[in-house]
């Protein structure tokens, strides 16, 4: 399958103000242990693949790729990828194996919000709390329920940050060959290393205190 989607990521400056730069998003599956993910944005030009044995990450901008060996489904690539690299692939859970079971994991506080059209597609909106974020989803009606938005809030980040997808040109007759989600480098590209995330316990926050007028903090 492939859709296609318009993503939007606050970013956090001076005293709370907050920019927002957007991606343009194009996926592809092939279940169980195949995808392509291609964003083209204000920030970041990549494509990262999957065909099974290597999860290759591609930055368009500086033609320079690295590359995890990571055996067996797209789900165990993404798990891989994200907590020994720090990679999360933006989307690319939508196409797992085991998407339903990701989803109810550590989900708490679901809200069912009513209905509500997503750029004239009349959707189910709903609502959760998962960890340190919390989800909104609409999701068409019918007998088609496609994921048509989402909105991810960092509750638990300074000013809730949130990041917003429009989804959309869902294609489920999709038949790609295996090259397609292979990495072949293009002319003079580099191989660089992927670094491990250091698994280190940062020091405690501290609250920081503030001084009312006329009296002592």
């Amino acid at each position: 399958m492939s859709f296609k989607a318009e993503a939007y990521n606050d970013r956090v400056y001076a005293k709370g103000r907050k920019l927002q730069f957007g991606v343009d998003i194009e996926a592809f599956f092939r279940r169980p242990d195949k995808f392509r993910v291609i964003g083209d944005g204000d920030w970041e030009h990549k494509e990262i693949f999957f065909d099974g044995r290597t999860f290759t990450l591609f930055d368009k901008d500086r033609n320079t790729f690295g590359v995890i060996e990571s055996e067996g489904d797209m789900d165990a690539a993404l798990d891989k990828a994200h907590e020994e690299y720090g990679v999360r692939v933006g989307l690319a859970e939508l196409g797992a194996n085991r998407l339903a079971e990701n989803v109810k994991h550590a989900l708490t506080n679901t809200l069912y919000v009513g209905k509500s059209r997503v750029r004239g597609v009349f959707c189910h909106h709903v609502a959760m709390d998962k960890d340190k974020m919390h989800f909104q989803l609409w999701i068409e009606t019918g007998d088609k329920p496609l994921l048509r938005k989402m909105v991810i809030t960092h509750k638990n980040l300074p000013y809730a940050p949130q990041w917003t997808a429009f989804i959309y040109d869902w294609n489920f007759t999709l038949q790609p060959a295996d090259d397609f989600f292979t990495f072949h480098p293009p002319e003079g590209a580099q191989k660089i290393k992927f670094v491990p995330v250091k698994k280190t316990k940062g020091p405690a926050h501290k609250p920081v205190k503030t001084r009312k007028k006329g009296g002592a903090s």
